[in-house]
């Protein structure tokens, strides 16, 4: 029974509002900029001799920005190994 009545409470949540009122007009509240990344000043070079820039996410995670032959700009997470990410002085 408990856990049929927490399922049922979050079910009917809300989610945060993102719009407010203001007089008779819905306006929509700003995005906050959650996906900041920091430049790390280093690149990753793909199996075909291009280089991307790398960039440290919010959370730790190093990725390269690569663009598709689309066009379209997307993160490739990479994974160095131990000895490689302190290279201090290169």
């Amino acid at each position: 029974m408990a856990l049929l009545l927490g399922v049922t409470a979050a079910t009917f949540a809300q989610s945060k509002a993102n719009v407010t009122l203001q007089g008779n007009v819905y306006k929509a509240l700003p995005k906050k900029d959650t996906a900041t990344a920091k430049p790390t000043g280093r690149y990753y070079v793909d199996r075909k001799g291009q280089m991307w820039p790398v960039f440290e996410s919010n959370t730790g995670k190093l990725f390269a920005l690569r663009t598709s032959a689309a066009g379209k700009q997307y993160r490739y997470y990479i994974k160095p190994s131990a000895d490689t990410i302190d290279f201090e002085g290169n």
